[in-house]
This record gives C-alpha cells, sequence and structure tokens, in this order.
C-alpha cells in the first residue's frame, strides 16, 4: 500500500471519529448546481467547492480560469498567460476542456464545435461566485459533465455602485476596468468593461535538427526534443508573444409577482494574439546577425537555417465570444419553476505563414472557426408529501458551426483573403429528459435518485478541399445516465455522502467532420464516432471543529472509462485519426485542510491525486498501461490569507500567499515525453504568488507578485518567470 493511501485511510478516520469537538453548522452557503435545487452546502450530494467575489480579490487575475486554480481537484492549464487560446479547467483527472461541463447562470459554455470554452472572452468583474462540483452529473446536466460542472454566477447590485481599476506590470502589461449599477425598486442592473494588454515575452524557440556537415554561421545552444534522445539545436526564438483580451456586458435583473425573478444577460469578449519580429542567436563571419545560412554545431554538425524557421506556425489569432441569457424563476404554490434561454456564438482565426518570405513577406493561410449554439432549459421542483422533493425537466440544444481556410496575401494581415481552399460544416441537436427525487429517510440522511435520457442528432456534415467536398450520413444516437447518492449527516458539523454514476460526452463537429493537415501529417475527423461513456464511485465528507474554526473535507473516487474518444496514429499514411479504442481507470484522493485560528487570519491547504491508467488500446497498445496524457497526477496548495485589524489611523490591510506545486505531466500516450527544460514538455513546478493590498476608505491600492522565486520551467511553452503588477481601484 503506497504511503498516499495510508493518508487516505487516516483522513477517513479522522472525519467518521466521535463528536465530542464538534462545531455548529457550516453556515447559510447556499449552492444550486450540485442538485438543481438551492441548499446548504453541506447537504450537496456530491464534493463542491465555492469560490466567492472576495476569494477572487486576494489574487492577481487576468482571466477567470485563474480563480480556480487553487482548489482541490481541479486543474487549471493556461500555459503561458493571455496569450493562451486553449486553456482549459479539468475535474478529477478527466482530460481536455469537453469533458467538464462549464455554465454561465445555467447556460452551457462549452461550444459545440470542440467543447472548448474561451475563457479569456469571460468577465472577471461580473462575477459573484463560482460553483465547483466535482464528479459525473449527467444525471442532472446531460452530456459533457463527466469530471464535473463549473457553475459561475453573475452578480447584481443591491445600491448603487461604481468602480474604476487601473494597473501597470511586468512586460508593458496594462489593465482597466469599469463597472457601474444600481438597484431601483424591482429592477436592478451591472454593466462593465474590462481589458488587459502585454507586450508578452519570447514563448516559443527556434528548433533545429542537427546532420552531418559543416557551416559558417555560430552560435545558439543545444537542447533535446521531448524525449531526450534526440538533439535539437537552438538557433533564436519566435518573438515577443503579445496578448490582450477586453469584455463587456450587461446584467439587469427584474423581481416578479412576489418570489418570481427575471434576469438577462449579454457579454461580448475578445482575446488576441501576435508574435513580434523574431530573435536570431545566430552570427556570420562578420558578426552580424543572421536568419538564414548554416550554422556550425560542435561534433562535426550542422543544421540549415531559413527565414521561415523563425515564423513557422507563429502567426495570429482572434477568438470573440458573444452570450446572451435569460433566466425565469418563480413559484406557484408548492411548484417552483424555472426556465433558461441560452445563445452563445464564437468566431474565431489564427494565420500560418507559408514558405515563401520571412517576417514582413510571407504569405500564408487564415483558417476560421465559427460556431453557435441555441439552448433552452426548463424544470420543476415540487414536493410530494413530507418526504420527497421531485426535481424534473427538459433540455433542447442546437449547435452548427462552419470552418474554412482561404489564403493570405499576408499572412499578418488578415484581410488579404483570396482563394478558399478548405471547407467543414456541421450540425447537431439534442434532448435531455431528466428526473430527481430527493428523498428524505430520516431527518439526518437522504437519498439522491436520478436518471436521464440524452438523444442527439448529427447532420448536414460536410468536409474537403474546395472541388472535393464529402457529404457524410446523418446519424443518431442516445444515452441514459443514472446516478445514487447518500447523505448523511450524524451531527450538524458532520456530512458523510456515497455515490454511484454514470456520465457521457458525445462526439462534437470538430471531431466528426474538422480534417487538417500540417508539417506532412493530416488529422483526420472521423463521422462514426460513438459517444464515450463513464462510470464513477465515490465516497466522501467534511467536518468542522472548534467553533468552525477547523475544517477537514476528503473524498475517494473511482472512475471507468469506456469508448474513449482518442486519435491514433498510423504511421503508414502518417495520419491521425479520431477513434472510439481507448478504456481508462482513474483511482483518485483529494483532501482539503482549513484552518481559521483568528478571526484575521485563514490557512488552506489541499492535496489532489489522481492515478490515471489506459488499460485498453488496440488502435496503439504501447500506450496500454500509461498514464492519461494532459493529466498530473498529483496537484497540491496552500493559502495564506490575513487582514489584521490595525489603528483606525491607519490604512487597512490585506495580504495573501498561495503555493502551487504540479507533478510532471504527459503529452506522449507512451509517456516517452520525460525530459527537463525542453519545448513542447510539460515538467512539474512550483510557483508561488503573493498579493498585499493597502485600503483608504473607497480606494484600494494592490501590488501583486507571481511565481516569486522565479521558477523556470516548461508547460509546452516556456513559462512566465516572476512577473510583477500594480493596480489602483476606487470604488463607490
Amino acid at each position: 500500500m503506497g504511503a498516499w493511501w495510508k493518508m487516505v485511510l487516516v483522513l477517513t478516520v479522522i472525519l467518521v471519529a466521535g463528536t465530542g469537538l464538534a462545531a455548529e453548522n457550516r453556515g447559510s452557503e447556499i449552492v444550486v448546481t450540485a442538485s438543481r435545487i438551492p441548499q446548504v452546502i453541506g447537504e450537496a450530494p456530491a464534493a463542491v467547492s465555492v469560490i466567492t467575489r472576495e476569494d477572487m480579490e486576494k489574487k492577481n487575475l487576468q482571466t477567470l480560469d485563474e480563480a480556480l486554480r487553487h482548489e482541490a481537484g481541479v486543474f487549471v492549464h493556461r500555459r503561458k498567460g493571455i496569450m493562451d487560446t486553449v486553456a482549459s479547467v479539468e475535474l478529477r483527472g478527466m482530460p481536455r476542456q469537453g469533458r467538464t461541463l462549464v455554465l454561465l447562470d445555467g447556460i452551457p459554455l462549452n461550444d459545440g464545435y470542440s467543447n472548448s470554452v474561451c475563457w479569456a472572452t469571460l468577465s472577471v468583474d461580473e462575477v459573484k461566485r463560482v460553483e465547483v462540483v466535482r464528479g459525473p452529473f449527467s444525471s442532472l446536466w446531460g452530456g459533457n459533465a463527466m469530471g464535473g460542472v463549473i457553475n459561475i454566477i453573475t452578480r447584481l447590485p443591491e445600491r448603487f455602485t461604481f468602480s474604476v481599476t487601473g494597473g501597470v506590470g511586468e512586460d508593458v502589461t496594462r489593465r482597466w476596468r469599469v463597472s457601474l449599477g444600481d438597484r431601483v425598486g424591482r429592477l436592478a442592473f451591472l454593466a462593465g468593461y474590462e481589458e488587459d494588454r502585454t507586450e508578452g515575452y519570447p514563448t516559443v524557440p527556434v528548433l533545429k535538427s542537427p546532420e552531418t556537415g559543416t557551416g559558417t554561421l555560430t552560435g545558439g545552444y543545444p537542447t533535446t526534443d521531448p524525449t531526450g534522445e534526440r538533439l535539437r539545436w537552438v538557433v533564436g526564438d519566435k518573438g515577443d508573444n503579445r496578448g490582450e483580451r477586453w469584455n463587456y456586458h450587461l446584467n439587469i435583473g427584474l423581481d416578479v409577482r412576489n418570489e418570481g425573478e427575471i434576469r438577462l444577460g449579454f457579454q461580448h469578449g475578445v482575446q488576441r494574439y501576435d508574435y513580434g519580429h523574431p530573435h536570431t542567436y545566430l552570427t556570420d563571419t562578420a558578426g552580424n546577425p543572421s536568419f538564414s545560412g548554416t550554422v556550425k554545431i560542435p561534433g562535426g554538425l550542422a543544421a540549415s537555417v531559413s527565414p521561415y524557421d523563425f515564423i513557422s506556425y507563429a502567426g495570429l489569432g482572434d477568438y470573440e465570444t458573444s452570450i446572451v441569457s435569460f433566466n425565469y424563476r418563480d413559484v406557484f404554490g408548492e411548484l417552483e419553476t424555472e426556465l433558461n434561454f441560452g445563445f452563445l456564438r464564437r468566431d474565431g482565426y489564427y494565420t500560418r505563414p507559408y514558405r515563401d518570405g520571412d517576417y514582413h513577406t510571407a504569405s500564408g493561410e487564415k483558417n476560421d472557426s465559427d460556431s453557435e449554439t441555441y439552448y433552452l432549459d426548463v424544470k420543476g421542483n415540487l414536493p410530494l408529501g413530507e418526504k420527497h422533493l421531485l426535481t424534473a425537466g427538459l433540455t433542447l440544444r442546437r449547435d452548427w458551426s462552419n470552418v474554412e481556410t482561404h489564403e493570405l496575401a499576408f499572412y499578418r494581415d488578415e484581410d488579404s483573403e483570396g482563394e478558399k481552399l478548405y471547407l467543414s460544416r456541421g450540425k447537431s441537436r439534442a434532448l435531455g429528459l431528466f428526473v430527481q427525487d430527493i428523498w428524505t429517510l430520516r431527518k439526518d440522511l437522504s437519498l439522491y435518485l436520478g436518471l436521464r435520457y440524452d438523444h442527439w442528432w448529427t447532420y448536414d456534415g460536410k468536409a474537403g478541399e474546395v472541388g472535393a467536398v464529402e457529404e457524410y450520413d446523418d446519424r443518431d444516437d442516445g444515452a441514459f445516465s443514472p446516478k445514487a447518492a447518500l447523505v448523511w449527516r450524524p451531527d450538524s458539523s458532520t456530512s458523510l455522502r456515497l455515490s454511484v454514476g454514470k456520465a457521457f460526452r458525445p462526439p462534437n463537429l470538430y471531431e466528426l467532420y474538422r480534417t487538417w493537415s500540417w508539417y506532412g501529417r493530416t488529422y483526420r475527423s472521423n463521422p462514426d464516432l460513438d459517444p464515450e461513456t463513464s462510470w464513477s464511485v465515490e465516497v466522501g465528507g467534511e467536518r468542522w471543529w472548534f467553533g468552525k474554526r477547523l475544517r477537514l473535507s476528503a473524498s475517494l473516487f473511482r472512475t471507468w472509462m469506456k469508448d474513449f474518444i482518442y486519435r491514433a496514429y498510423h504511421s503508414d499514411t502518417r495520419e491521425y485519426i479520431w477513434t472510439n479504442s481507448g478504456k481508462g481507470e482513474i483511482l483518485g484522493f483529494e483532501g482539503e485542510l482549513e484552518l481559521k485560528p483568528l478571526s484575521w487570519l485563514s490557512a488552506v491547504v489541499n492535496y489532489t491525486r489522481n492515478d490515471t491508467r489506459i488499460t485498453d488500446n488496440p488502435a496503439r497498445p504501447e500506450s496500454e498501461g500509461k498514464r492519461f496524457v494532459d493529466v498530473p497526477p498529483w496537484i497540491w496548495n496552500f493559502e495564506l490569507s490575513a487582514e489584521p485589524p490595525l489603528p483606525g489611523n491607519l490604512p487597512g490591510l490585506k495580504f495573501s500567499v498561495f503555493g502551487h506545486y504540479v507533478g510532471k505531466v504527459f503529452r506522449y500516450d507512451d509517456n516517452s515525453d520525460r525530459a527537463e527544460g525542453v519545448y513542447g514538455t510539460s515538467e512539474e513546478y512550483f510557483v508561488a504568488d503573493v498579493k498585499v493590498s493597502l485600503i483608504w476608505r473607497r480606494a484600494t491600492l494592490s501590488f501583486s507578485v507571481n511565481n516569486v522565486f522565479d521558477e523556470d520551467y516548461y508547460d509546452y511553452y516556456r513559462a512566465p518567470g516572476r512577473t510583477w503588477f500594480g493596480e489602483l481601484k476606487f470604488e463607490y
């Protein structure tokens, strides 16, 4: 038995120990995502974390996903700040964003094209709280909820409020945010704008593979490929990776009747990235910087260098997200009703250069990907006698995507479009019916029984080069998702739970219809994919001691995955093809200890362990027995926050210290990418962040340092080193 399993046993014994030191109820913190009814967090049938607005203010946040980084069971994969357009948040060891459902006021944000969430386009300032519910939740929320659900809940003011924020930091980083809101009678509104920009830093080295020969250029330094087996020579970098994001948003709320509410929300966000002029580390015989020629490498080796090497795949990109949400809640007698409607529009493009020029002259191509999602959710809660609370409803969803590739006269000018080269289109729709019964067996014991059926259709699929477009057959499929959970509260400070449930994810339009090629390899879609499924069993709980000064929570779970959608490589054709080839298992543990020794001082430590293993993969047998890609085996976090009381003539003081450790993450399914300090690998790392704030009435001056110890590591790209940021906020 491993040491960490001994720790699990010890924590379990503590949780179920006698109640002599028990404290009062955890408090009035209410969550809605775990059961789709408002309930105290300790009564929820799942491991739940709540990130409040006050929690978010303790950190220097550029994007909303960074607010989740220090939560147990959560892996935030943002590799290079606001320049990262594929950042993801993953729960319970489930790789890729598509296996974790993200909601905004109950409206899904996972797009229908690739199931991704463009986190950088979402508002940070509009958030009231974020509920993180870990474990399978397809029984209530349908597809994508395999690892869990993240529900972002927006805020509305109770009185007039105004705030403006401005700040500057490392790498010419600038930020400003403004919001205005008020409540007049039954009507409330909040409007705002936020913007972050940075000149960035070099994230991508220029690598060459040496061969036998001689050269005249000198410079550069040695490295390896991610496996550590092949020599590579670094001849430069692709320039400062610049980024920017902005968002404007509006929330309107109207109280109707006595207990009803209508809310209308709108957000539009943009994320952009670019690369500055590349840097060469080479010089010619006259000592002048050089971007072309042959570099001499020790050991009788050499490598040819061209201007294209310094710009390959280093174009620019733009991603825009528009979200419209409508929420209506009301009570008619004993029946509580809720209707949610949402519209999600995502437009994005990226450019890449051809080999016919350099940073100033190369032509290229532009890859556009647009998608739309319409979503409707209707549900009701009705008590049946004194022991049953029934929840039932339906969801409708429709997705559409369109992908096109055009030639560009100049790869850095997205408007210089020419001939259309390729297109991929497809549609899908889904119907979900769900029911849940909360059965109060005893005053301290509740049984949750849930069942959902989802049916979906994919149609109008087509893809191919212009003039050779292939049309695909329409398909449909369905899935049942049952779940059962038992929650026992032996006293007001203890909550224990046991659950078992099934989850699924249908293939998205990217996996079904999008095929593309690069560097001689083809990444092929598969219109015949089936949904992937999982079963999970979990036991867990939490306990408070010493008058809510000490809290311990723990969860132990096991997950079995089937029909894992996996991109298999076929060496004979040099093609990667999506296939339902995989089976896998996850054995996981999450534990958290929270201590509040003083009213103004708190500390939190949590630990996440995910033992993942591919158990069957006929498409690539060498991956069997290996860990999942893009999943760290362990994560641990700590937080120390304080707001010490000071004499009245001094400004208020707040400070927070965060630590974040992530274990080695593999990107190759045979786990061969074990080299350290190498581009393309994701190595283990520890970073510490600090934020200090001084408060004068309505003004707050804060100073933050991220990566205090200047940890140098690669998370595919070179990660940011030590950075600082100063900010001034005025609020009324």
